[in-house]
């Protein structure tokens, strides 16, 4: 497998050299800006919210193609996946935010790296959550220059520049970091067409009192877990600001096209306090229904823009739109003829911005289409956890029935098994009928109150259709389903490190949630792959060992018992005799330790390390 992922590589990379292209001078710039948990109700909308002001953001969708109708997934890091793929994030290995899901898959081919290739020079400062480990990180997926925040530190914001070596630590709220390594980098590449993706981690919980905008609202007799939420937003709308208005100065604006969107909706906590209702009814005047985390509109609508000064005329559209679509429509701007090997789910929105007669077709094809989207977890039955790996037969076990799913078609939303409880509603959440199904009416009901699907069955079934014919497909795509491959000797690396929580399969009382080894039957399953053969030797890294207790290490053909004894316990040695070979990494109870209790009672991590050739 990894000896065909490689030679699609070399292929893929031999192909984007020679695409038809642009000339670089005619090549548009693009700035893509992301923000973390802004809800629909979360901006100034020119003066018309009752507390939060946000210039620049309104000026910007004023100056935009504005898309009323766009929908992402219910959280951070399957919205980032399909993002930057153009393919939905079950497709690319990634489904939920946790346990060892946030990695896109090695296979996948990110705008990123097609832009690259392509005579750009490109950049990411903030928030990635698409993979931590070799070969997953920003500066491993086609980005020249990288800045990757840890997540979520406002205030003397810290993270790593080009390298997980590299930790930079900064004296600045994180919004003036990300908008001064933006800045700098237009400033250096203005003469040449470059890609700039600023995934801001505002407003993501965590939020603080910020000086000189705290204050200001809570002179406006708001609580204080508000006034941090309004002073943290507009306090990244100044940081925009910064961004908009050197843009202007370098006289790029005209050449650029910015994207501007949000992940999901919006969180009802922030980290330890308290959100009460009167404070989350101010935060949505709107009354959409639901929050972040679900596939109610308030769960996945989400206000995004495309701006390109002079080319585009600002107006609204409301057809329905998807975070998957904005891969496609940055390739056809930037004039790339790309063809992906692998299924994508996003259709270029270059029609909807230009409204040609030539695109007429496009249009109608738009206008009409199924948009599918999902909540973030893969739903199983028995499966109590979404964090924990598909069962091994996952492809034939799975049921269309119990996913939670979500159909777009015109004016109508139709809803597979939404969440029913909620911290916050304001209204009674409409009946499922028999099959847990419920029909919205947007145009009529943006509040989602009523279900009208013994309105419309037809509507209904056509959709019902359009859902099942796309989950059909997606569960048969190569990633569905695959946790990470670790890979051993990156770029000759001598050390590799391997994460507990991304395990494939696991048994007994081991799991990537709670990676304990105690019971005969608990074992847990990783993916290797070796780019750099050689005799490794790996150490198991844990709380304190039982005292007595054997489990079993198995990998490349070789297996040892050991008794585990401290917090740290070294394995091997190990034989990796062939280049980008696929390895099953196995750890399992050999005997039971007598007292009982765990053999290891958590397992933190496992860490290879080269020992010679």
């Amino acid at each position: 497998m990894m000896e065909k992922y490689f030679k699609r590589a070399v292929g893929l990379c031999f192909t984007l050299c020679f695409l038809s292209a642009a000339h670089a001078t005619d090549k548009p710039n693009f700035l893509v800006i992301l923000t973390d948990d802004q809800g629909f109700d979360d901006f100034g909308w020119d003066g018309k919210h009752a507390y939060l002001e946000t210039p620049y953001l309104d000026q910007l969708r004023n100056q935009s193609v504005y898309f009323a109708n766009h929908h992402v997934l219910p959280v951070c890091a399957p919205t980032r996946a399909s993002l930057l793929t153009g393919r939905h994030a079950w497709r690319t290995g990634v489904t939920v935010v946790g346990g060892g899901w946030p990695y896109i898959k090695l296979d996948e081919v990110l705008f990123s790296q097609i832009l690259k290739q392509n005579g750009y020079q490109t950049g990411v400062w903030g928030k990635w959550h698409c993979g931590v480990g070799d070969g997953y990180y920003p500066w491993d997926r086609g980005f020249d220059e990288t800045y990757m925040t840890e997540m979520y530190h406002y205030e003397n914001n810290y993270g790593f520049v080009g390298s997980k070596e590299n930790k930079v630590q900064h004296q600045k709220y994180s919004m003036d970091v990300m908008a001064d390594y933006a800045i700098d980098f237009m400033e250096r590449n203005k003469d040449r067409p470059f890609c700039a993706y600023v995934p801001f981690i505002t407003p993501h919980s965590q939020y603080v009192a910020i000086p000189g905008y705290y204050e200001k609202y809570k002179k406006m007799g708001l609580s204080d877990v508000n006034a941090k939420l309004y002073g943290t937003i507009e306090k990244f709308d100044t940081a925009l600001g910064r961004i908009l208005d050197r843009m202007e100065e370098l006289g790029l604006a005209e050449n650029t096209v910015i994207i501007f969107g949000t992940d999901n909706g919006p969180n009802p906590h922030n980290a330890t306090e308290k959100v009460s209702e009167s404070d989350w009814g101010i935060r949505n005047p709107s009354q959409l229904r639901g929050n972040k985390a679900n596939t109610w509109e308030n769960g996945i609508r989400s206000p995004w823009f495309i701006r390109w000064k002079g080319t585009y005329a600002p107006k609204e559209v409301h057809a329905n739109t998807h975070v998957t679509d904005i891969f496609p429509t940055i390739l056809e701007l930037a004039g790339i003829d790309y063809t992906s090997e692998k299924k994508q789910d996003g259709k270029s929105l270059v029609p909807l911005l230009e409204d040609q007669p030539s695109s007429r077709e496009r249009l109608a094809e738009l206008e009409s289409r199924y948009v599918v989207s999902t909540h973030q977890a893969v739903n199983f039955k028995g499966r109590k956890n979404k964090n924990t790996p598909f069962p091994d037969d996952y492809r034939n076990s799975i049921r269309f029935e119990d996913q939670s799913l979500v159909c777009y078609n015109g004016r109508f939303k139709l809803i597979l098994n939404p969440m029913q409880f909620m911290p916050y509603t304001f209204s009674a959440a409409p009946e499922l009928d028999a099959g847990g199904y419920v029909l919205i009416d947007l145009e009529s009901d943006p509040s989602e109150t009523k279900n009208v699907i013994a309105s419309y069955p037809e509507v209904a079934n056509r959709m019902k259709k359009a859902m099942k014919v796309w989950f059909d497909d997606v569960v048969q795509d190569d990633n569905f389903g695959k946790r990470p491959e670790y890979i051993i000797g990156y770029k000759q690396k001598k050390s590799a490190q391997v994460s507990v929580l991304g395990a494939q399969l696991v048994g007994g009382e081991f799991s990537n949630v709670s990676p304990k080894i105690k019971d005969k039957g608990d074992f847990g399953e990783f993916n290797l792959i070796v780019q750099t053969p050689g005799v490794w030797e790996a150490t198991l890294i844990h709380t304190k060992a039982a005292t007595d207790g054997k489990i079993r290490v198995s990998v490349a053909g070789r297996s040892y018992t050991v008794n585990p004894s401290g917090t740290s316990t070294k394995v091997g040695p190990f034989n990796f005799s062939n280049e980008n070979e696929d390895l099953t990494f196995r750890i399992e109870v050999d005997a039971e330790a007598s007292n009982g209790k765990p053999i290891i009672n958590r397992l933190n991590s496992v860490k290879f390390n080269y020992l010679r050739r």
